[in-house]
């Protein structure tokens, strides 16, 4: 039985692992790195839940015409009053198609969003919550088991005639947010613990 590390014996069978080193490594790991982009991401999907009802009931509806980074919509947005709901929906309107038919509605008004976005934009902050919680990222096989279902329903859609549902859109993007918040926010949190625990056993 080896004494060398100074850690009391263990019974056989147990793992062994060097209880000294991983308190040096670990007990100080910045997982606060990983806060602020968990932070914006779950303040993004509140965004999408909250800003319809900042809007007056029943006075959006950006039909089904769009396209990603579009400006179709931009009459329907100039005329919300609330400032706060305006920002969000031109949020929507660069990075969403902001169909109708593949949207929810919420105090009578389309969301900003598709439901894959609603979806994905969770997803992004539950995969950034539990990146700086492991304080390294997801395994690259994780990652790509997690993204797969939302390329295939959305590569479905996008080259044939396959129309999906909001509820499989909404899950898809879960899934995927998770794997892609999970796998870039846990890369920061282990690349500023590494550069972090250098630094003090430089010092």
């Amino acid at each position: 039985m080896n004494r060398s590390n100074g850690n009391p014996p263990h019974p056989k069978g147990f793992v062994q692992f060097d209880t000294s080193r991983w308190a040096k490594d670990n007990l100080k790991t910045p997982h606060w790195s990983g806060l602020p982009l968990f932070i914006i991401m779950l303040f993004v999907f509140i965004s999408f839940i909250i800003s319809p009802y900042f809007a007056e009931s029943g006075t959006v509806d950006l039909g089904d015409e769009g396209i990603v980074g579009g400006e179709e919509h931009e009459d329907t947005i100039e005329g919300i009053e609330n400032p706060y709901a305006e920002m969000v929906y031109r949020f929507g309107d660069r990075f969403c198609h902001q169909k109708h038919s593949r949207s929810w509605e919420l105090n009578g008004n389309q969301m900003p969003v598709c439901a894959r976005d609603v979806g994905l934009f969770l997803g992004l902050a539950l995969g950034c919550l539990m990146g700086a919680s492991l304080g390294k990222s997801i395994h690259i096989v994780a990652l790509l088991l997690l993204i797969a279902p939302m390329l295939i329903d959305g590569g479905l859609q996008a080259l044939t005639g396959y129309e999906s549902l909001n509820l499989l859109r909404v899950v898809t993007g879960i899934l995927g947010g998770i794997g892609i918040g999970g796998y870039i926010n846990g890369s920061i949190v282990y690349v500023v613990r590494a550069v972090l625990v250098k630094r003090e056993k430089k010092g």
